[in-house]
């Protein structure tokens, strides 16, 4: 991987970690595609990119992360253990994976997305739910299917917590949230298995993704707050879709 290549994809990741567009179905069809990257490094190495935006959600979130009652690190290490059921596997099935169907895929969340804002239009938001084990479970399991390319863990994830009740600001934060022990334990495994993965170049694309990723999720969070979340989770849906243009 040349330097250039390597701030693109740290670019990729940063901007699209928060998008229903997958982040890792992207990097590896772009290391794949245009790099020639083999399947197997291309993947581990779009994991290992998601240690930039990792700590830029540590850094942004840290009130919020130090502020964590033990009752809610429970329910991101319950969600954590379950999406590790899933997720494990299927990362090992995802070496033969083919790259190409991700695209079908986000769209397939785009559309769960859209039927999301059309929903919350319909119905009055609620107010904030209690954080439950039956939850954590539900929406650790679902966010295991992640670990496939194309499909998007922040989209995933955030659409399984509307649809359990969670108000749009809780559905955000947690959805962040999870990500950090996730991220966290998917990169020590990755770089225990492959330590091959990192090198220079690999450690300038994390640096890009950390910048770039601290900066977009700012964006991010602001959108969503001046537009209300259901045209946000719409328009959301609307730009997985363009993927299947190209």
């Amino acid at each position: 991987m040349e330097l250039v290549h390597a701030v693109v994809l740290g670019i990729i990741q940063g901007i699209f970690e928060w998008l229903p567009i997958s982040s890792s179905g992207n990097l590896v069809l772009f290391m794949v595609g245009l790099i020639g990257t083999p399947l197997q490094a291309a993947i581990d190495l779009s994991l290992w990119l998601h240690i930039g935006t990792l700590l830029s959600v540590i850094v942004y979130f840290k009130k919020d992360i130090l502020s964590l009652t033990k009752k809610e690190w429970k329910w991101l290490f319950t969600a954590t253990f379950f999406s590790f059921l899933v997720g494990t596997p299927l990362y090992l099935f995802a070496s033969n994976f083919p790259v190409q169907s991700g695209v079908k895929v986000i769209a397939v969340i785009g559309a769960l997305l859209i039927i999301t804002g059309i929903t919350q239009l319909s119905v009055k938001e609620k107010g904030e739910r209690k954080e439950d084990t039956k939850s954590s479970i539900i929406t650790g399991l679902l966010q295991g299917f992640a670990a496939l390319p194309g499909i998007s863990r922040s989209g995933t994830t955030t659409s399984a917590l509307l649809f359990q009740g969670y108000s749009s600001e809780q559905a955000l934060r947690l959805s962040f949230l999870l990500s950090v022990p996730l991220v966290a334990a998917a990169d020590v495994g990755v770089s225990l298995l492959h330590p091959g993965v990192i090198t220079i170049n690999s450690m300038v694309a994390a640096g890009v993704a950390f910048v770039v990723g601290l900066l977009s999720i700012d964006i991010f969070l602001k959108l969503s707050r001046q537009i209300k979340f259901a045209y946000f989770a719409i328009i959301l849906g609307l730009l997985s879709f363009i993927p299947l243009f190209f």
